[in-house]
């Protein structure tokens, strides 16, 4: 069995593989969860071995038509695959976030990556945050404007040689806005998805934060989406 898990919708996936999930052996299945999207292969055959080879073709499919939006096999987190490739690169993370509670740099913590993580700022709220460049977080700024503060943010906590990350909102007409400092000449802006107070919102955020991190430390230009494929045993052969 394989499963992806992607901060891409379920419509999204289902698009770029709906025709692999009319399959009769191995089956391919999707399930949404929070930022990302689970894609299940089940293979039935009569021997381990023979389910091996139908799961690990099917794999290859997924992977030809997702590309750089698969991100592991097995029960990797993004927090972890992010850890891995930035300890590979000797690079630490300075984060700046106004919108999830630090979840991010939680995230990375808690997997085991303490010391990738040089500052973690998370202001009880965006007033806070921009006290010092004056800005006014009552207003709801043009793009620009919030392009300014938080690539500003991002560089402030940007350690030496690393990467920088600002996730700054919810401004008075609920926006939020993501800015990415690093590595090297590197330097990300979004306009997010409007703010709610809840964990979903807040575990989507984190999500999509981390997915920039790791398609920019693999050197891909397009930063969005990731997925995970994991791997299991049932009793008639390989799921």
């Amino acid at each position: 069995m394989c499963y992806a898990h992607a901060r891409w919708g379920e419509s999204n996936v289902d698009r770029g593989i709906g025709d692999l999930m009319t399959a009769g052996n191995p089956t391919v299945g999707l399930a949404a969860h929070v930022g990302q999207t689970d894609v299940r292969i089940t293979a039935k055959a009569d021997t381990e071995e023979e389910a091996d080879t139908l799961v690990a073709g099917m794999e290859a499919k997924l992977r030809e038509r997702l590309g750089v939006a698969v991100y592991g096999v097995g029960k990797v987190t993004v927090a972890e695959v992010v850890g891995d490739l930035m300890q590979e690169k000797s690079m630490k993370l300075g984060v700046v976030d106004t919108l999830t509670g630090g979840q991010l740099a939680r995230d990375l913590i808690e997997s085991g990556y303490s010391d990738l993580v040089a500052t973690d700022l998370s202001p009880a709220n965006l007033t806070e945050a921009l006290k010092d460049s004056g800005a006014d977080a009552s207003n709801s700024p043009d793009v620009e404007e919030a392009r300014s503060h938080a690539v500003s943010l991002a560089e402030q906590v940007t350690p030496p040689g690393g990467i920088g990350l600002a996730m700054i909102g919810p401004f008075e007409d609920s926006s939020t806005f993501i800015a990415m400092n690093g590595p090297g000449e590197v330097c990300l802006f979004e306009r997010s998805r409007n703010y709610q107070d809840s964990d979903h919102i807040r575990r989507w955020l984190a999500v999509q934060a981390f997915d920039w991190i790791r398609r920019t430390l693999l050197g891909t230009d397009e930063v969005a989406g990731g997925l995970e494929l994991t791997r299991g045993d049932s009793a008639n052969g390989k799921t």
